[in-house]
């Protein structure tokens, strides 16, 4: 197993008792319709959400889920789902589910409650989230980090993706990773030192969906989306230094690895 020093503080591995967990949301979208909460399991088993929930503050608008969200992989609960897909082109259908929401978004002091609750009743995750977090129109919230508590305040930032948000995709600052762990075989990433390039290479047929580059401090710094039959992809990097390179594939799971770049 690889042992990546200086960087355990920043993505802590997870128990035995790690869940599903809210890793990003959408509370006050370009269209109100268009609200969503994406959630992240970050074991390596899927995690069937069949008798669980999410609701608001009030407790009174309540949306049953379904589904399952894939191991080291993501879900989107969308309050209208053909919305939600036509707004983000690249976002699989097979990644999002419809169920009732009502994010409140009521002036800059505003604000509500993502409580999602398990089959027994128990609740999963929660969080109290305000207005003033992210009050740009159009732009999600990120979970910095999925192992720390979901009800701080520091722990989410607005995106800053191009796109303004990342559902079904790594969050645009580092988020629900887990590293030490062998890459598989049919993914092979390496430095070459002369053009500071990042190389990925892949086994035709397992077309990772995108590559993205970030620094050590959570930035997100290069993405590539390959093309169809393609085997490999380069990034370049910007500066001397470790970067975190995090591969995505259609069934929503994803792998990373840290490559030093010197």
């Amino acid at each position: 197993m690889r042992i990546f020093y200086g960087f355990a503080l920043l993505l802590s591995g997870y128990t035995g008792n790690a869940q599903v967990v809210i890793n990003e949301f959408m509370s006050h979208p370009e269209d109100p319709k268009n609200e969503w909460v994406e959630l992240y399991n970050p074991t390596d088993s899927a995690i069937p959400l069949h008798g669980w929930a999410i609701k608001d503050a009030s407790k009174k608008t309540k949306g049953s889920l379904s589904g399952s969200v894939p191991a080291r992989g993501y879900l989107v609960v969308a309050r209208d789902s053909e919305l939600l897909l036509d707004f983000y082109s690249d976002l699989q259908s097979d990644c999002v589910i419809e169920a009732t929401l009502s994010l409140n978004h009521i002036g800059v002091n505003g604000g509500d409650s993502i409580i999602l609750s398990k089959a027994d009743g128990s609740t999963a995750d929660a969080l109290y989230y305000q207005n003033k977090w992210g009050p740009e129109k159009g732009r999600s919230l990120e979970r910095k980090r999925a192992d720390m508590p979901a009800s701080d305040s520091a722990n989410w930032r607005p995106s800053t993706d191009a796109d303004s948000a990342t559902p079904c995709r790594p969050n645009s600052t580092l988020s629900g990773l887990q590293l030490g762990i062998p890459s598989p075989s049919h993914w092979v990433v390496r430095y070459d030192r002369s053009n500071r390039t990042i190389h990925t290479s892949w086994i035709l047929g397992d077309l990772p969906l995108a590559i993205t580059t970030f620094t050590m401090a959570g930035q997100q710094e290069t993405t590539v989306t390959p093309t169809i039959e393609s085997h490999e992809a380069a990034l370049p990097v910007t500066a001397p230094g470790p970067r975190i390179v995090v591969a995505r594939w259609a069934s929503g799971q994803q792998q990373s690895e840290r490559v030093l770049c010197y």
